[in-house]
């Protein structure tokens, strides 16, 4: 049996409802396509021919910050421009097929970056661009880069340090016998003498050689600091009248004080030094004068910024000194802590001013942060560790002026020229002096000696055994006998053997014979914490 044919109007029908159920399909698989259109995080955006857009995602819309119904119709060209001649440009993108370039999208802080990549023919007359925010990934870039460019310029630094004070060490002690002998020829000399003038010049001008090393020593971050406790604003306010002598009329200083009596810990002397040397410089990038302003405060570093200073964390004394001179570009800028580089005409300045701060802020655990503007001028902060629940050390007395006595000292030098000229100045100063030029030479010397040894004078870098070691040894057999030490050699060099400077007395070379005097009688008379044991850290 055969089933009846359907009359026209049933398989229309029938017809008609297997389309709708194609259309339902289509339209299902539609919305899905725009769904995932719509979803993906990257902007989407359709072109035709003539480079029109067509449609463009949601992610497309947020990225440029353009609506939708703006974005329909506009040229790609119009809001990516290429390089050169727009319809070139589109004419080359159809006949290659793909195009992959970084295109920045407004100004300011408001720029953002993209990587575009676009594939041209995906479908007759349709074009599609592939649009990916890479804005955090270029600030990732450029933070990573600044790093290493700051890390490039510490390492710069340390190695010039390195080296200025293993020259500077080398220097020392041949500075010290020349002192110590002019200093005793001048005594033996009277003034009226035609060679006392001759034999002053060569003293002088060792002292303003010395002045040099220790200017190197601080650059390299190893020159020995005399730790005190002291108030950043009371260090500030005691210069203020010397340095508005030093400035002259042309300059108006502003001081400005907000520390509100923090603390720090640091070398007096040294702290006075980074505030002249920064104002000096701040003067002469100002010839025909200008404005400086001195401002004390407390900053708080948090990890974050402590890590990319290269400091701890916590509560720091800052210093700022700005100017309104002739200012920096970058490649002066990034030199401008370097020991010997100056800007100055004529080989003027030795070029160690800057790098002197550089080196005794970072000695101190501090940092120094540089910003300038050619033509509007330089801003100098400095950021030294503020200490917490700390007062003041109280003056301390003064040793007597003329250095003299009659105990008896037991010097301990290797080097011979230095040792004779020490010694010499020790006996005319009354003394009773036993030399060694090792450790093994004075324990053997104290072994011998039976009467009381009241200080120990020894150099703390030695051959074999070190003044530390020396003096902890000696102490079992002279528990009374004091220690002063003496070194050209660096800070980090002394803490390595075992002497913790600020603690203990020390002279650091070189050194005149009246420091030298002064300093001896000083211990000798209890006003230096210098017992061979007992405080003492190993």
């Amino acid at each position: 049996m055969f089933d009846p044919p359907d009359d026209p109007e049933t398989r229309l029908s029938r017809e008609l409802a297997a389309a709708n159920e194609k259309l339902a399909a289509v339209a299902s698989i539609e919305r899905q396509l725009r769904a995932v259109f719509d979803g993906v995080v990257d902007a989407l955006l359709l072109v035709d021919d003539g480079g029109r857009y067509v449609d463009v995602n949601a992610a497309a819309t947020r990225l440029l910050g353009l609506p939708r119904e703006r974005m329909l119709g506009m040229r790609n060209v119009e809001l990516f421009p290429p390089e050169g001649d727009p319809e070139v440009y589109w004419a080359e993108f159809l006949r290659r097929g793909t195009v992959a370039r970084e295109v920045i999208v407004g100004e300011g802080d408001s720029t953002r970056h993209f990587e575009l990549r676009a594939t041209a023919n995906i479908a007759p007359g349709r074009h599609l661009a592939v649009m990916r925010d890479i804005t955090d990934r270029k600030k990732a870039e450029r933070a990573a880069s600044e790093a290493e460019k700051r890390l490039r310029q510490a390492q710069k630094l340390e190695a010039l340090g390195q080296l200025a004070g293993g020259v500077a060490h080398d220097f020392n002690n041949v500075l010290a016998t020349i002192l110590a002998t002019t200093s005793t020829m001048l005594e033996d000399l009277g003034a009226r003498d035609p060679m006392h003038a001759d034999v002053a010049e060569i003293h002088d001008a060792a002292k303003r050689a010395a002045d040099l090393t220790r200017q190197l020593l601080a650059f390299s971050r190893k020159q020995v600091l005399e730790r005190k406790v002291i108030v950043l604003d009371e260090v500030v306010t005691a210069l203020d009248r010397m340095f508005r002598r030093l400035l002259g009329e042309d300059i108006d200083v502003t001081l400005t004080l907000r520390a509100r009596g923090a603390t720090i810990a640091g070398d007096p002397g040294q702290l006075e030094q980074v505030i002249l040397n920064l104002l000096v410089n701040a003067r002469e990038a100002m010839p025909a004068g200008g404005r400086i302003t001195i401002e004390t405060c407390v900053e708080r570093v948090s990890e974050q910024h402590a890590a990319e200073l290269g400091v701890s964390p916590g509560t720091y004394a800052k210093l700022i000194v700005a100017d309104t001179g002739r200012g920096m570009d970058e490649s002066v800028r990034a030199r401008v802590f370097e020991p010997f580089f100056t800007t100055k005409e004529g080989g003027r300045g030795a070029g160690l001013g800057l790098s002197t701060v550089f080196g005794i802020v970072r000695q101190s655990a501090g940092h120094v942060v540089v910003e300038s503007t050619p033509g509007v001028g330089s801003t100098f902060s400095i950021l030294l560790p503020a200490l917490e629940g700390t007062a003041r050390e109280g003056a301390s007395s003064t040793s007597s002026p003329e250095g003299r006595g009659n105990e008896t000292i037991l010097l301990v030098e290797d080097e011979d020229r230095l040792r004779a000229r020490i010694r010499i100045a020790l006996v005319r100063a009354g003394y009773r002096v036993l030399e060694a030029a090792n450790a093994g030479e004075a324990l053997l010397v104290a072994e011998q000696h039976k009467e009381r040894i009241d200080l120990l004078l020894t150099d703390v870098v030695m051959p074999r055994v070190g003044g530390h070691v020396l003096a902890k040894r000696l102490a079992q057999l002279r528990p009374e006998t004091r220690v002063l030490y003496m070194s050209g050699y660096t800070d980090d060099a002394i803490l390595g053997h075992g002497v913790e400077v600020g603690e203990l007395a020390f002279l650091a070379k070189p050194f005149d014979m009246s420091t030298l005097a002064k300093k001896v009688r000083a211990v000798l008379d209890g006003e230096a914490r210098a017992p061979a044991s007992g405080s003492q850290k190993t």
